[in-house]
C-alpha cells in the first residue's frame, strides 16, 4: 500500500513588449497596420498545486495480480480539485512467469499552463487595412483575450495492454498498446465576428 503527497509552487511573470507592426506591398505602399494597447504588459499569475494519491496492490496469487489507485490534484489555475482513478491488472499466462498480460485503464488530469491564467493580461491588437491608393479598407478590427466560458483541466483517459515474454535469461521481448482520449485541451480560436 502507497500514499504520498505532491506539492508545487509555481510563478509565470514577465514583460510583454509588442511594437506596431507594418505590412507593405513590394510598390512600398502600406497595406497593413498592427498596433498594440498598451504597447508594454505584464502578465503575471502562480499558483500552488497540491496532489494527495493513494495506491494498493493486491496479489491474488502466484499468476494473478490487481492494482488500484486514485490521485486527487488541486489545479489552481482553474479553482478545482480533480480525481483521478486507475485500475490496473497482471496475469502470468506461462509457467515461471515468462509470458505475462498486463492491462490497465485511468483518467489522468494534467496540469493547466500557467500562460492560459495570463491569457487575458495581454495586450490588444487593432488591425487596420488600407488599399493601394493609402486609404483605409473598411473599419479596424480590434482583438482583445477573452476566455470563452468555464476553464477545465485538461485529462485523458488512457488504456494500455501489454505483453512481456523472456526467452531464458538474457532475452526480453515487449509489445504494448497505449490508447489516449483528451478532453479540454487549450486552443485560441479568433472570433470572425
Amino acid at each position: 500500500f502507497k500514499v504520498g503527497l505532491d506539492f508545487q509552487h509555481s510563478r509565470f511573470d514577465g514583460d510583454h513588449y509588442s511594437q506596431q507592426l507594418d505590412v507593405v506591398r513590394l510598390d512600398g505602399s502600406l497595406a497593413e497596420r498592427t498596433t498594440y494597447a498598451p504597447s508594454l504588459t505584464h502578465p503575471e499569475v502562480g499558483g500552488t498545486e497540491v496532489a494527495v494519491f493513494a495506491q494498493d496492490r493486491w496479489r491474488v496469487n502466484d499468476r494473478l495480480s490487481f492494482e488500484l489507485g486514485i490521485r486527487a490534484d488541486r489545479d489552481d489555475v482553474v479553482e478545482r480539485v480533480n480525481y483521478s482513478p486507475r485500475v490496473g491488472m497482471a496475469v502470468s499466462l506461462l509457467p515461471e512467469g515468462r509470458g505475462i498480460l498486463r492491462g490497465g485503464f485511468g483518467k489522468f488530469a494534467e496540469r493547466t499552463p500557467l500562460t492560459v491564467g495570463a491569457f487575458t493580461q495581454y495586450d490588444v491588437q487593432t488591425v487596420t487595412r488600407f488599399a493601394a491608393d493609402g486609404m483605409r479598407l473598411g473599419a479596424p478590427v480590434t482583438l482583445t483575450h477573452v476566455i470563452d466560458g468555464a476553464l477545465k483541466t485538461p485529462e485523458s483517459i488512457v488504456q494500455t495492454v501489454a505483453w512481456d515474454q523472456r526467452f531464458g535469461r538474457r532475452f526480453f521481448f515487449k509489445s504494448a498498446y497505449l490508447h489516449r482520449n483528451g478532453s479540454h485541451a487549450y486552443t485560441i480560436n479568433p472570433d470572425p465576428g
